[in-house]
């Protein structure tokens, strides 16, 4: 459950990050890149992906954001 709740409040930084850093460029006048927007949206889109595994795994493991499972012992 602890883990569900890691992926859960990282999602919502990054979605509050986002919106934040939004904001702040309207303010001063600058638009994001395109590249910025991408990569913005490809994070967003990776912690969802490791909120839905952690969801789905029955023994509740730790799941890694770097696409190579975790080690629970270190």
């Amino acid at each position: 459950i602890e883990n569900h709740l890691d992926y859960a409040e990282e999602l919502a930084r990054l979605q509050i990050q986002a919106h934040e850093a939004n904001l702040a460029a309207e303010k001063y006048g600058f638009e994001f890149s395109n590249a910025t927007a991408e990569m913005l949206h490809q994070a967003g889109i990776k912690t969802r992906r490791n909120l839905v595994l952690a969801a789905g795994d029955p023994a509740s493991s730790t799941v890694s954001t770097g696409g190579v499972p975790a080690d629970p012992e270190h």
